[in-house]
């Protein structure tokens, strides 16, 4: 009497579910705070630190120039005629 092979896809399934919920209720069991032994030493947060500023200040800079998103500037594409600006918005004269 062999299974057929949907009957026997379900019971795979099956066991991948129980093993995953297994997994999960064992990882929550020994980390209940969904913390890891792992945390960054002072000298990683100082670096991401001064990343993070130098984009801010990066953005900043970009934010006051005054300068126009060239997406929104709207050329249009050659093929379909659709420019950029319309194309983000979801706009389609020709759908």
């Amino acid at each position: 009497m062999s299974l057929s092979a949907s009957a026997l896809i379900v019971i795979v399934l099956a066991g991948c579910l129980a093993a995953t919920a297994l997994g999960a209720g064992l990882f929550m069991r020994y980390h209940p705070n969904g913390e890891t032994s792992y945390s960054p030493n002072n000298e990683q947060k100082q670096y991401l630190r001064q990343v993070r500023e130098q984009n801010y200040k990066h953005l900043r800079q970009e934010s006051r120039s005054g300068r126009i998103d060239l997406e929104s500037q709207g050329k249009p594409n050659q093929k379909s005629g659709i420019l950029a600006a319309d194309w983000i918005s979801g706009y389609c004269p020709n759908c």
